[in-house]
Formats: structure tokens, C-alpha cells, sequence
């Protein structure tokens, strides 16, 4: 394989620090303005922002204190991650075939009971979510 190839591919699959929402103005900005889907587990909040103020797609995951103990939480948010970095080409490949101006910002927050989650689910998740934001995107151009 080319080492050029190979070089893209492994930057397309990290969740880099900018791939991550972590201003505090951004944040309030999204539960604020942003919009909102519902797929459970998750309520996924997203805005979509001009491309030029930011480098890429940014997420944020949150899972509540009160029902978890920190480990179930942490599990949580690990799997998110996962998921999202594994299939966050979803959104980056359709910015890269056709000039779009603009990038969400999407924050996960959980809402799901106190029940041990697979990643099969956290994942259906993820894309399902990715792909409504694609064709949001595209419809929005």
C-alpha cells in the first residue's frame, strides 16, 4: 500500500483535539440555538456554523451524574467515541465531494435508563444520527 494512502486513512480515523467540543461559549451556543433529534439512547443536539470559524465537525458527549456510577458513565462515553471516530467519515466525505461552507457542531447527551449498553447500539446510533446530518447538509448547501 501506498504510504500516502495509508497516511489519510489513519488521520481519517482519529478523533483528534479539534474533532472535540470543548469551548464553553460553543457549548452553551448549541444547547442554546442548536437543534435537536432523538435517537435513543441519545438526544443529539446539532448547529451548523460557517466552515471558515472552524476546522471540522466537532462533538461533544455528556452522560448524567445522578443514575451512574462513574465507570457505567465512562463506558458510555468511550463506546460514543468509538463509534463516532469509526464513522465520522460520514460527514467528512460528503464536505470533501461537494463545496459546503459549513460544519455542525453535535453534542450526544444520553438519556437512556440504567441498563448495561452494547456497542452495536451506541453505533446504529451514531450513524443513524451522521446520516441525517448528511442530508441536512446537503439540503442546506
Amino acid at each position: 500500500m501506498n504510504a500516502n494512502k495509508l497516511s489519510r486513512s489513519l488521520v481519517n480515523h482519529r478523533l483528534t483535539k479539534h474533532d472535540r467540543l470543548t469551548n464553553r461559549q460553543h457549548i452553551k451556543l448549541l444547547f442554546e440555538e442548536g437543534s435537536c433529534l432523538k435517537f435513543y439512547p441519545f438526544k443529539v443536539f446539532f448547529i451548523k456554523k460557517e466552515k471558515k470559524h472552524f476546522l471540522c465537525n466537532q462533538m461533544l458527549c455528556a452522560v448524567p451524574k445522578k443514575h451512574f456510577s462513574s465507570v457505567a458513565r465512562n463506558r458510555i462515553k468511550r463506546l460514543l467515541k468509538e463509534a463516532y471516530r469509526l464513522h465520522k467519515h460520514i460527514l467528512d466525505r460528503s464536505s470533501e465531494m461537494v463545496e459546503i461552507k459549513f460544519v455542525f457542531l453535535i453534542g450526544y447527551v444520553y438519556t437512556g435508563g440504567y441498563h448495561k449498553l452494547s456497542y452495536s447500539v451506541i453505533r446504529k446510533c451514531v450513524t443513524a444520527s451522521l446520516y441525517q446530518l448528511r442530508t441536512l447538509l446537503k439540503q442546506g448547501q
